[in-house]
């Protein structure tokens, strides 16, 4: 599903996280391997929350994102936990981008941050230098 607002477009796709119900992501890197975010407003009073306004404006919240990674045509993502709980990094690294020395190589050569937001660039030179 394409949503449009007239200044930029969104693509929106429905994948399955082991086995839950089919969950609406945003896909903003597409290639090899995709990259998704899922936006969470949380309202500090009543929890998760759909209305923006409410959660950060009315009541005091915070919207942050979950990020998935998935290879392209797969129904299943894999979540990336964020913060000091992403000890994954080496373990998603080697399953999505171990085919690639030259990423590996990056990583090790701290050409790359060993963290979460280092996952769109890594997903973007890989669709982008690697087969």
């Amino acid at each position: 599903m394409i949503v449009d607002d007239g200044d930029t477009s969104k693509t929106f796709v429905y994948k399955l996280l082991k086995k839950e119900k089919p969950i609406l992501l945003e896909r903003t890197i597409s290639g090899k391997i995709e990259y998704f975010i899922k936006t969470i407003e949380y309202d500090y009073q009543r929890g998760r929350t759909g209305n923006m306004y409410m959660a950060s404006q009315r009541y005091g919240g915070i919207t942050y994102g979950e990020v998935y990674i998935c290879e392209k045509g797969d129904s299943f993502v894999t979540v990336l936990e964020q913060g000091p709980r992403f000890k994954k990094f080496q373990k998603t690294i080697d399953q999505f981008f171990g085919d690639c020395k030259d990423v590996v190589s990056k990583i090790k050569a701290d050409a790359f941050e060993q963290d979460i937001e280092a996952i769109p660039k890594i997903v973007t030179y890989y669709n982008e230098n690697c087969n």
